[in-house]
């Protein structure tokens, strides 16, 4: 619960985007990925809310997102799926 709360604390107070990859539904449908996609999405959010923002990552596959967030080195971003062990619940309700 502590995680929980502390997690819900750091996105109520940041100026945060939450952001969520199913990496598993793209490795096991073979389904093709469009990294333009996702950082096409992150240009569009800085150009509405500025670029002082927090993205926290919720995924159900964090070696897969891994591939897209290696593309954010100047940006702030929490992998929360990886550092923390959530069940659905909890994740769905702090997206």
């Amino acid at each position: 619960m502590q995680d929980y709360l502390e997690v819900q604390k750091m996105i109520n107070e940041s100026n945060s985007v939450i952001i969520h990859i199913r990496g598993t539904d793209f490795r096991s449908l073979n389904w093709t990925s469009n990294l333009f996609f996702y950082q096409n999405a992150l240009y569009k959010m800085e150009s509405l809310l500025g670029e002082d923002l927090e993205y926290f990552v919720f995924t159900d596959d964090p070696e897969f997102s891994h591939t897209y967030l290696k593309y954010m080195p100047k940006r702030t971003y929490h992998l929360i799926s990886e550092k923390y062990n959530f069940n659905s619940m909890e994740e769905f309700s702090l997206m």
